[in-house]
């Protein structure tokens, strides 16, 4: 397969099953046209490389590495202590990811 476009996204364990909630909105990243080419287990990372395929990416010929793409996602959860909604802020799945969840409604983060 030459010529691929491609790109792949880290996603640790932690976020896996909430990442592909029906919630989870895509802020920027990946386009929303975009199909899923498999999934690469990374034990030393604890998570999940996504490989995702689209006319817009670059090409990637065989054997070159395929290039890591960040995106940033917003999911929503309930709060544990008041039980609304509680918002999560922008999350960028990258190199360096970051989760922070904070309630409006109780003023409780956790």
């Amino acid at each position: 397969m030459t010529n691929r476009r491609v790109k792949r996204v880290f996603i640790p364990d932690e976020l896996v099953a909430n990442v592909f909630k029906e919630d989870t909105q895509i802020i920027n990243g990946i386009p929303k046209d975009a199909v899923s080419q498999g999934v690469d287990r990374d034990a030393a990372r604890q998570g999940v490389w996504v490989r995702f395929s689209h006319h817009s990416f670059d090409k990637v010929e065989e054997g070159e590495k395929i290039p890591q793409y960040d995106v940033g996602i917003k999911m929503t959860e309930r709060c544990p202590d008041c039980n609304q909604v509680k918002m999560q802020s922008e999350i960028r799945m990258g190199q360096d990811t970051e989760v922070e969840l904070y309630c409006p409604v109780c003023d409780n983060g956790i």
